[in-house]
């Protein structure tokens, strides 16, 4: 039991040791040294972020109407492919102007 208590002190007196002031200021020195050693090396394997730029860009939008203008009737098929030409022009022509109403021109 006396072994014991003698182990006992001598454990006490190298606690204090360990725990004197200097030793403190050692460990803090110490423990701010591997802090700044941790930040480095993790900053370095940090991906550098890309910078946003933001752009406007102004475009027509189109919103469709509802409208309620005549459209002439279709041409007959011709035999002659020349004639049928012309008339599809002229159908073009006259829907263009029939539509023209609706986007306000």
């Amino acid at each position: 039991m006396i072994d014991n208590i003698e182990e006992t002190q001598s454990l006490t007196k190298d606690k204090d040791k360990l725990f004197h002031p200097k030793f403190e200021l050692v460990r803090m020195i110490i423990l701010v040294i591997s802090l700044i050693f941790t930040y480095v090396i993790l900053s370095g394997c940090a991906e550098k972020q890309e910078r946003i730029v933001y752009k406007t860009v102004y475009q027509d939008v189109y919103v469709p109407v509802k409208c309620d203008a005549q459209t002439p009737a279709r041409p007959q098929p011709e035999a002659n492919p020349a004639l049928a030409t012309v008339d599809i022009i002229e159908y073009a022509r006259e829907l263009e102007v029939a539509f023209r109403v609706c986007v306000g021109e």
